[in-house]
């Protein structure tokens, strides 16, 4: 993969987030690039680096961007949007929530939830065995910048109490450190700081991944923050606190005084962002698949899924992070329905086909009863072109399974083999437009859904109706957990519908709406029922659910207005 690596430069914010991304070059050495505005401040920390994987532009397509900051602003991730997939790490800022992807190596007070939070994530070294180890000693390091000029606050507070031979400095990489008393071992800014915490006994230092390193290393850390913002990630985190902007006097030394011990946390450095990022599997699409180029704001994330609601149209979609192929042959309608359903879908045949007979019936109330040709877009073994060869229709069929068109034949019904997008597929069907075209559990499953409204468009007779049904994203499972509805929500599901963004959506490409049909009513699944389990509560739930449609799929019935 081609991955960007648009690390922090900004004044404040000191250096290890592009420490970080100088490491990452070297760990992605086929692929990786950095981009950086050119400070003069950090001509030190990218002396090393070649020339050659440094850019100052942002051009062309990547498969991977690494946003690697404190703060970015959403239009800052837009633009990087437009060039690749957007990944970021440790991600600060109101552009946080509009990243593809997220990946947190440290705890967070605020912001949108990360689809990969672990602090294994840094890389961390491993616990010293002690032999290095020099009783007593002290390690002072407050990163590249200290801003708030901490190492020359505890280093006079530790000389002025009799700490001055066991003291070890090491100065920051952006700036000169005021006088440091003599006698001190001050060290200029290290490439790496894992010999110094595997000999020291106690780091003091700021909340950062210098403070996870060190407890990984085996050294009892104490942390002094420059903010309350990042005193309050050190309790969060759990680590000795002693001050804000400045230490206190009484604090550090009462935690000097205790023993050293083991230390609070160990981490096994069993992980790696640049292994992380290699298992990433981009999306083939991002953003809106009704609107290209537009993105929303994340409203649920997991290791390999990401769900966004659409800014324009209101519709959540699905950005996926597996390189899984989804197939459609034998085995889904067979084994993986049985595993959902209880037997397969050929077994479930009749059941399928006496709810088609329910669905005709609505679409030709809709229709008026000018319903003749009919057209079933993944049709599967054809339950429902059966029913609409029984009262006398013209069904034809389409569907990408081989196996089930096969059997749609033996029926003696027109059907074709392949995708609805495939313009080869759509010139075999036996005419242009249909009466009514139906897509039951069906629509969910394109990822190009702005190319398949477009090509329903075409194919509903103006007047004529189009017809689907789709998981409901405001049923009683969504509504009693948000969190276990998408971590369920199959992975081809690239589309969550509800009867606003159905609207909007439909209204778009010359449909207007006129019924919905909410389906799927399961009582079970209300918290009263779960606790009590009585047959009248399941009468109250189900109740509810009709009347205020908390049902966990629905129907759509949507009239091909004229020209």
């Amino acid at each position: 993969m081609r991955v960007l690596l648009a690390p922090e430069t900004g004044r404040g914010h000191g250096s290890a987030h592009l420490r970080r991304a100088i490491g990452l070059l070297d760990a992605l050495p086929d692929s990786g690039m950095l981009i950086e505005d050119g400070s003069p401040r950090l001509s030190s920390l990218l002396s090393g680096v070649d020339p050659e994987r440094i850019t100052d532009r942002l051009e062309g397509r990547w498969d991977l961007i690494v946003v690697d900051r404190f703060d970015a602003k959403r239009e800052t991730i837009r633009e990087f949007f437009e060039h690749g997939c957007t990944v970021g790490v440790d991600l600060g800022g109101d552009g946080r929530a509009y990243c593809d992807y997220l990946m947190d190596t440290l705890p967070r007070l605020d912001g949108a939830a990360a689809n990969d939070a672990d602090p294994a994530l840094l890389d961390l070294p491993l616990a010293s065995s002690g032999e290095d180890r020099q009783p007593g000693t002290i390690l002072v390091t407050f990163g590249g910048e200290d801003p708030a000029r901490l190492t020359e606050s505890v280093v006079s507070l530790l000389v002025g109490a009799g700490f001055g031979k066991r003291i070890t400095v090491v100065a920051p990489a952006m700036r000169v450190l005021g006088l440091m008393p003599s006698g001190l071992e001050v060290l200029p800014p290290q490439p790496t700081l894992e010999p110094l915490l595997r000999r020291a006994e106690r780091v003091i230092t700021a909340f950062g991944m210098t403070a996870y390193e060190a407890t990984a290393a085996g050294a009892k850390v104490l942390t002094v923050a420059p903010t309350r913002y990042h005193d309050r990630l050190a309790r969060k985190a759990r680590f000795p606190r002693a001050g804000v902007g400045r230490p206190s006097r009484t604090r550090l030394l009462a935690e000097l005084d205790r023993p050293a011990g083991p230390p609070l946390q160990q981490w096994a450095p069993r992980r790696s962002i640049a292994r992380a990022l290699r298992r990433l599997s981009p999306p083939s699409r991002r953003g809106c698949p009704v609107h290209p180029g537009s993105s929303g704001a994340a409203i649920w994330r997991s290791a390999e899924k990401s769900y966004f609601r659409c800014p324009r149209c209101g519709i959540v979609y699905l950005e996926r992070f597996a390189a899984d192929e989804e197939t459609y042959g034998a085995s889904y309608f067979m084994e993986e329905y049985r595993a959902q359903y209880g037997r397969t879908y050929l077994e479930d045949f009749d059941h399928i086909a006496a709810m088609g007979e329910k669905r005709l019936a609505r679409a030709r109330r809709v229709a008026r009863g000018r319903v003749a040709t009919v057209l079933d877009v993944g049709c599967a073994y054809g339950p429902f072109l059966s029913v609409a060869k029984r009262q006398g229709l013209l069904p034809c069929g389409i569907d990408v399974a081989g196996e089930a068109i096969a059997h749609v034949r033996e029926l003696g019904i027109e059907a074709v083999c392949g995708s609805i997008l495939d313009r080869d597929a759509v010139a075999a069907l036996d005419r242009k437009t249909f009466d009514l075209v139906t897509l039951w559990y069906v629509v969910e499953h394109f990822d190009r859904l702005d190319e398949l409204l477009v090509r329903l468009s075409g194919l509903v007779r103006p007047g004529g109706v189009l017809a689907m049904s789709t998981p409901y994203g405001r049923g009683v499972s969504a509504r009693r957990s948000a969190d276990r509805f998408y971590r369920s929500s199959p992975r081809d599901h690239f589309t969550i519908w509800d009867r606003p963004s159905a609207r909007r959506v439909l209204r778009e490409h010359g449909f207007r709406v006129r019924r919905f049909v909410i389906t799927g009513h399961h009582p079970e699944r209300y918290p009263l029922v779960r606790r009590l389990g009585a047959d009248p509560a399941k009468r109250l739930a189900m109740g509810h659910s009709r009347l205020f449609g908390w049902g966990d799929t629905f129907e759509i019935y949507a009239v091909r207005e004229e020209p």
